[in-house]
């Protein structure tokens, strides 16, 4: 489920064009 989570957060991210970076920035706050 996190899995899911996660490339959904990825996908999410490249349309709003965030970078790999600010993405597991973003992924790490939540945890």
């Amino acid at each position: 489920e996190e899995l899911v989570t996660h490339v959904f957060i990825h996908e999410l991210g490249h349309h709003f064009g965030w970078s790999d970076e600010e993405m597991d920035a973003k992924l790490e706050e939540e945890d």
